[in-house]
């Protein structure tokens, strides 16, 4: 008997890593490539015949590897993962079919794994809607949140708006997981109505709410009424205060009305409960009187400055005075020291009636010389009324000579006058 002996020869495959596991992948992004190397450590020429990625479409691979791979050689695979979601796992295999141990079709397999990550972030509040604001003018800004609720950094590269709104912020280039930044808006109208714009965030996230973000605001201006544009006041005697008239201001719009100052012009006063500041949908009353400093007609004006468009309002302003006038007959007298020198002092209604009682009185006597007024006072009514005017000299004390007497009429502090001659020999 002969014994036969030898040794087998065949080819191995194997490799290195044999195992691959993928570092969390942002959904819709190719990864890095990983590398396995794959080698004959077999004693005969190795022959593939594929190479492929199985068990998930997100594994890919190239390679360098030959058609035959001679014993104690390699070559290399490059894998990449491109998740099409976040949240769990992902599973694969490179799949290399070959004639290991000699057995054509043999495949060989290295196991893949990976998850997907997303950087999804919320906005807070999901729109912004600002309350009137004057045309021109900025309101105070209102802020948004943008969070971070994903697995992976949100890269911003940039936030604008558009419309007749303006934005700063605090969020640089890369929200963190779990981080949150401001965006504070301001708006500006140009134009009265509804104006509308949006927040607009560019960047690689997922936003769980409305993105771009609705903006919108009002644009408006102040508006003020006034009751009435004029006041007329019946008669008022000079020197009197007439009652008093009130004159509205309303502010019906959405926006505050500045008042900048009430003034009053003419023979008139007011009074008001008018604040700086009206604010909207509020009311406030001047109260107007008339306070004649000389009869006939007089005019005024009542102006209000605000910011309302045009800067004041006016309300045209008249009354009608009554006055008195204080005439003395004869308009001179001659008399010898000691004696009384006798006049008439008449005082008479101008313009209509006058029914105040008009308060007499003298000056401008000699030396020594006494006045007497009957009555002291009068109220001429719709004609005149006439006081006895008497002056008496004293013998020896009053002195010759030509001299005016001023007689005066007196009401509320308004005085008429006229003059008479005392002749003395």
């Amino acid at each position: 008997m002969i014994t036969l002996s030898g040794t087998g020869l065949a080819p191995v495959g194997s490799y290195s890593p044999a195992s691959v596991t993928f570092p969390l992948q942002r959904v819709g992004i190719t990864s890095a490539p990983q590398t396995v190397t794959f080698s004959n450590t077999g004693d005969t020429i190795l022959t593939i015949s594929s190479i492929a990625t199985a068990g998930a479409l997100v594994f890919a691979q190239t390679n360098n590897c030959p058609a035959t791979l001679a014993p104690g050689s390699s070559c290399t695979i490059n894998v990449t993962f491109q998740p099409a979601q976040s949240g769990g796992a992902y599973y694969g295999n490179i799949v290399v079919t070959d004639d290991s141990g000699g057995v054509s079709g043999t495949q060989q397999q290295a196991l893949l794994t990976g998850s997907g990550g997303a950087s999804t972030a919320t906005l807070s509040p999901s729109s912004l809607t600002f309350p009137a604001t004057k045309v021109g003018t900025a309101s105070s800004a209102s802020s948004v949140t943008i969070t971070n609720n994903g697995t992976m950094s949100l890269n911003i590269s940039s936030i604008s708006v558009s419309g007749d709104f303006s934005q700063s912020n605090n969020c640089g280039s890369v929200v963190v997981v779990g981080a949150s930044c401001a965006v504070n808006i301001v708006f500006t109208p140009v134009a009265t109505g509804l104006r509308n714009g949006s927040l607009i965030i560019n960047s690689d996230a997922q936003f769980y709410n409305s993105e771009p973000m609705s903006l919108s605001g009002t644009g408006a201006v102040p508006t003020l009424s006034v009751t009435t544009g004029t006041l007329t006041f019946g008669i008022v005697p000079v020197g009197t205060q007439s009652g008093s008239s009130a004159v509205t201001l309303s502010n019906p719009g959405p926006l505050p009305v500045n008042i900048a100052s009430i003034g009053i012009a003419g023979d008139f006063i007011q009074t008001n409960n008018c604040p700086a500041i009206l604010p909207a949908s509020s009311a406030c009353a001047i109260n107007v009187s008339f306070v004649p400093s000389t009869g006939g007609i007089s005019s005024g004006a009542l102006t209000i400055t605000d910011d309302v468009p045009g800067g004041s309002q006016t309300v045209s302003l008249s009354g009608s005075a009554t006055d008195f006038s204080v005439d003395v007959s004869p308009s001179s007298v001659t008399v010898h020291a000691g004696q009384i020198a006798n006049y008439n002092a008449t005082v008479s209604a101008v313009e209509s009636v006058y029914n105040q009682a008009v308060s007499l009185s003298c000056s401008g006597l000699p030396p020594g010389a006494t006045c007497t007024l009957t009555p002291p006072s009068v109220i001429p009514g719709t004609s005149s009324q006439t006081a006895k005017l008497k002056i008496t000299t004293l013998n020896g004390r009053t002195p010759k000579g030509t001299y005016t007497i001023v007689v005066s009429g007196v009401v509320n502090g308004i005085v008429r006058t006229t003059n008479a001659m005392l002749v003395v020999k």
